[in-house]
């Protein structure tokens, strides 16, 4: 388990609540803590802010009180913020039973001493943000930039630039981003490089869904002719991937009912090539990309009835979760699976999900499953029984 995964985690929740605040603005609910709670949760993601570049830090001994209380705490103040009044909330719901979840099993692994897979869901969580962020207005920052600015160096760097991505500050991050790469010669590390290209893919064609903006953005990069031929084959396999997405027809997606957004999606993304091995010059990156972030707004920005459909959708979305993983931040595939069975336990697609839930987690670990993790694949075969 990395800091930054940690980092990671608060920064979703954070971003959890800065769209609830949001929200009982709207609705008036005074009587939840908003702002006292994001305070903490500004501190003390910024407290460990110095620890995101130095897993040797991380390993110390002497820090493990210190991560352990930041996650205890943080459950705490979860457990603060009122569970029933926050999951009838409008839009909230369906994030917050998920978070809980999942901050719960990444806290046992931790305390299990299984520290690889509870590193994986610390760093999955970071999925969880665009989730929280798709239900709140664009202009409303998760972190506010007069909190982060003086925490940032003014030379762009890839440190503050991921910061600045994960906590959602999009703009200024992508500005660091191109920075890193207009600044790249022969001499420097190409994988900050390539990884500031992965970041800057994931919001164009997953969060704000932009090709134009995608393409003024990644021919803009190409500039730099010091980049790599692979790494110019690459920006240029997305850029005429955007260009198709540019030439379709616009279509209002809130229009569609959840049979018929399914149904669109699955127009788009080919259920025989899951499990494919993707790589950055697969032109089907970009359609998967595209479609999951459909998927999310959909789940988890809206209040539609649990359905067949809705959980379909999350069964379809942890299978793109799964061919994503190798290139995206870390995979949120096991997370939907276990939502899939947790919430639709009586839908038929909540067998599906139980079976691939159960071969992913045997495949992390072999023969060696922790106890946690049985406990926790007995549970769910209960649930759809």
């Amino acid at each position: 388990m990395t800091i930054s995964g940690l980092i990671r985690l608060l920064a979703c929740a954070l971003i959890s609540f800065h769209s609830l605040a949001a929200m009982a603005d709207n609705h008036q609910t005074d009587k939840i803590p908003i702002k006292a709670t994001m305070h903490f949760f500004y501190g003390t993601l910024l407290d460990l802010k110095p620890y995101m570049v130095s897993f040797e830090d991380f390993k110390n001994p002497n820090n493990k009180t210190k991560i352990m209380t930041t996650l205890k705490n943080l459950d705490t103040k979860l457990m603060e913020m009122e569970p029933q009044k926050i999951k009838n909330t409008s839009g909230f719901g369906a994030t917050y039973g998920l978070i809980s979840r999942h901050l719960r099993d990444t806290q046992e692994l931790f305390e299990a001493g299984v520290y690889e897979y509870a590193w994986d869901k610390l760093n999955a969580t970071t999925g969880l943000c665009i989730a929280c962020h798709t239900r709140i207005p664009e202009k409303i920052e998760t972190i506010p930039w007069k909190v982060l600015k003086d925490k940032i160096d003014k030379k762009p760097n890839f440190r503050d630039a991921e910061f600045l991505f994960l906590s959602h500050q999009y703009e200024k991050a992508i500005e660091q981003f191109d920075d890193i790469i207009a600044g790249y010669s022969t001499n420097q590390n190409i994988a900050e490089i390539k990884l500031s290209l992965e970041r800057k893919l994931a919001f164009y064609a997953r969060v704000s869904r932009n090709p134009n903006q995608a393409i003024q953005s990644f021919n803009q990069n190409l500039k730099n002719k010091n980049l790599p031929k692979e790494i110019t084959k690459t920006i240029n396999t997305w850029i005429e991937s955007f260009k198709a997405w540019s030439k379709e027809p616009s279509q209002d997606l809130k229009k569609l009912n959840d049979n018929e957004l399914l149904s669109l999606v699955k127009s788009k993304v080919d259920s025989k090539l899951f499990g494919k091995k993707l790589d950055m010059n697969d032109p089907y990156l970009v359609d998967l990309l595209k479609n999951s972030g459909i998927l999310y707004e959909r789940l988890f920005g809206t209040t539609s009835a649990k359905s067949d459909a809705t959980a379909e959708m999350l069964y379809l979305l942890a299978k793109i979760e799964q061919d994503l993983a190798p290139i995206r931040f870390y995979s949120l595939a096991d997370v939907y699976f276990k939502e899939c069975i947790t919430e639709y336990s009586k839908s038929p697609i909540a067998k599906k999900c139980f079976v691939d839930y159960s071969v992913s987690i045997k495949s992390k670990f072999g023969s060696n499953i922790p106890d946690s993790m049985n406990k926790s694949i007995e549970a769910m075969e209960r649930l759809i029984k």
